[in-house]
């Protein structure tokens, strides 16, 4: 987390793409630190729309949207934001109030407002989940978390959603949390090959939602699901909240063991 202090010392910078990307991002962090979030942002955009050909110019823009859009303001805004975090991580409800307590003192950041978008997934309220992703379109609807959340989101609504085609904007970052939306989207279509080929393409063997996954697919036949559905609980035992941290764009995490009790009760015979 970037705190404002930082930009005094980026404000003389110019390692910047551009002249005209120089001066509109020179001029946006001059408004940051008049505490202007919003028109640093909306100045940033119509920058964005100018370099909209020149991807050296646009990446640099991206860049810094990202940095304006999550940078702290005030130090106790911060500090309930990781109040915040701390109670999400923690897997105890709660954590919702905190963000909303750090937005008072921190409008419009958008990293304040991703922790809340997962905290309302954390509760299952998913109305106000998307009234917080709103709010994240308002300044900078181009953070890749906010594209994983609001598919989350979607789903949470239950929402049909289309065009779930591999995104080569998560080619390497966000692909595990990006992998899991495809195959939760895959499932709910019943295209269950494409399902399981998309968790096929996650590398992390410790995710548990994988399993879990898995285990939907193969819920049918008790036999191919059961080790699945072990590997899930096997893996949520004792989640951490260190783990709930590393996997936080996935709000859901372990939040179904009960689910699968029930299952591997009602199948003992195949274990």
């Amino acid at each position: 987390m970037m705190r404002i202090l930082v930009l005094f010392a980026l404000i003389s910078s110019n390692s910047f793409a551009a002249a005209p990307v120089s001066k509109a991002i020179q001029t946006a962090r001059q408004l940051i630190l008049k505490k202007d979030r919003v028109g640093a942002l909306a100045l940033l955009t119509t920058a964005l729309e100018k370099e909209a050909h020149k991807p050296k110019g646009r990446a640099e823009v991206l860049r810094e949207m990202d940095r304006l859009s999550k940078v702290f303001l005030s130090e106790e805004g911060q500090k309930n934001f990781e109040l915040a975090e701390s109670i999400l991580y923690s897997g105890k409800p709660g954590s919702a109030e905190k963000y909303e307590e750090a937005l008072t003192i921190e409008n419009m950041n958008a990293e304040v407002l991703l922790g809340l978008v997962r905290s309302r997934l954390f509760e299952g309220n998913c109305s106000a989940a998307s009234a917080a992703l709103l709010q994240i379109d308002k300044i900078n609807p181009f953070l890749p978390e906010r594209k994983i959340l609001k598919l989350k989101t979607e789903l949470c609504l239950k929402q049909n959603i289309f065009g779930v085609e591999t995104d080569p904007a998560f080619k390497d970052e966000l692909k595990t949390e990006y992998k899991l939306v495809q195959a939760e989207i895959y499932f709910n279509q019943q295209k269950l090959k494409e399902s399981a080929q998309a968790l096929k393409e996650i590398t992390d063997g410790k995710m548990p939602e994988v399993a879990y996954w898995n285990f939907k697919i193969h819920e049918p036949h008790a036999a191919e699901a059961v080790p699945y559905a072990e590997k899930y609980l096997d893996l949520c035992k004792d989640v951490t909240a260190v783990q709930r941290r590393e996997y936080k764009l996935e709000p859901l995490l372990c939040k179904r063991t009960e689910e699968v009790v029930t299952y591997l009760k009602n199948n003992e015979a195949s274990k």
